[in-house]
């Protein structure tokens, strides 16, 4: 079996990669939770509208 033989170089190229696609996985990742956190803010905030609406009493005519 031969040995695999990796540079310096190519050894901080993989790291580099590596530490590059975190950091975006986590660029990412917080993106995300900050639509889907929007997301269900805006929602609750309209079920708290309707529900305040339906307790309010309605005017009989």
């Amino acid at each position: 079996m031969a040995q695999l033989v990796i540079s310096p170089d190519d050894l901080a190229t993989i790291i580099e990669a590596a530490y590059f696609y975190n950091v975006t996985a986590v660029i990412a990742g917080l993106l995300i939770y900050d639509v889907l956190s929007s997301c269900f803010r805006f929602w609750l905030l309209q079920y708290k509208r309707r529900q305040r609406k339906q307790k309010s009493p309605q005017p009989t005519n």
